[in-house]
């Protein structure tokens, strides 16, 4: 069973995430605070997150380089989540491997969850 790692400062869209992703049959994880971000990565191994941009007290662009910079998590593949306009650019600046543009359609987030895992 696949593991996914959702970080995200919206509460209720964390909650409807894990449902959809859950009754698919992942193994989900929520975090609203970015802060747990490295720690749970370590500890949870995740086999892919989804990563809000814009989350309170930090940028999600910047936590995704971040995680392309480490050995231990170059090669878990991250969406973006946001509800911007320039979420293709920055998805290509802080090297992701997708985005998911906010509101979204179930079908959309389960389809680009199944192509990266």
């Amino acid at each position: 069973m696949a593991k996914i790692l959702v970080i995200d400062d919206d509460k209720p869209i964390l909650e409807v995430v894990k449902i959809i992703l859950s009754n698919e049959g992942y193994d989900v994880e929520i975090i609203s605070d970015w802060l747990e971000a490295f720690g749970m990565i370590k500890s949870y191994k995740p086999d892919l997150i989804i990563l809000d941009i814009f989350i309170a007290g930090s940028d999600g662009r910047v936590i995704c380089k971040e995680l392309k910079k480490s050995k231990t998590t170059v090669n878990i593949p991250v969406i973006l989540f946001s509800a911007t306009h320039r979420l293709e650019s920055y998805t290509k600046d802080s090297n992701a491997q997708g985005y998911l543009k906010k509101p979204f359609e179930t079908k959309d987030l389960l389809d680009i969850v199944r192509e990266n895992l």
